[in-house]
């Protein structure tokens, strides 16, 4: 830690081939040391093996937002998130501006969503918490 609290870290990879740092072991190295920097597991990860953005905010009511893009060459047929606690609830915005409610599947940590991403789209997702 940092003077002011904070936490440096530094790591390398090599850039001989294209996309060498978006390897699944990468992947899954990097959220290791996420969460050890960050104490405990971070409240949401993308567990997609393909470049997806994920964006977290925090509602002062409670419960999360998420941005989603797929900003890989294929679509996604369901959107895989990392999740520190089972949700108890999911809903997706519509392009009218209201919320929809999602079915998901959960399994070991991971809440499966069933929404399609086609390249470079994005979806919103509101997620209440236990």
């Amino acid at each position: 830690r940092n003077r002011r609290g904070g936490t440096i870290c530094t790591t390398a990879f090599q850039l001989d081939f294209t996309f060498s740092w978006m390897q699944d072991k990468r992947k899954i190295w990097l959220e290791m040391l996420l969460d050890k920097l960050n104490g405990k597991k971070l409240p949401y990860i993308s567990a997609d093996f393909q470049p997806v953005m994920l964006l977290q905010r925090k509602r002062k009511s409670g419960g999360n937002v998420l941005g989603i893009f797929n900003l890989g060459f294929d679509p996604m047929d369901t959107v895989s998130i990392r999740c520190a606690g089972k949700p108890a609830r999911a809903e997706i915005l519509q392009a009218g501006g209201r919320w929809k409610v999602l079915p998901f599947k959960w399994e070991k940590g991971i809440m499966e969503l069933p929404v399609r991403l086609e390249c470079y789209e994005p979806a919103v997702i509101r997620i209440k918490s236990r």
